[in-house]
């Protein structure tokens, strides 16, 4: 597992649900994984729904 691996939970999670986990359930889900790669992958997803046509750019905020 890498970043990717958490930015797929998070963008998956996200076009299902809306809404995005807390913290807490993303580290318990990649309890193995170092931080960093952990914050990285938080970090692109942030930059994904960033990008026109995402999730800021429609009015939508995620959690």
């Amino acid at each position: 597992m890498n970043r990717w691996s958490v930015y797929e939970h998070l963008k998956r999670r996200f076009m299902e649900t809306g809404s995005l986990p807390p913290l807490e359930e993303v580290l318990e889900e990649f309890s193995g994984l170092d931080f960093v790669e952990i914050a990285e992958g938080i970090e692109e997803f942030n930059a994904a729904i960033s990008w026109p046509g995402g999730a800021k750019q429609e009015g939508r905020r995620p959690a």
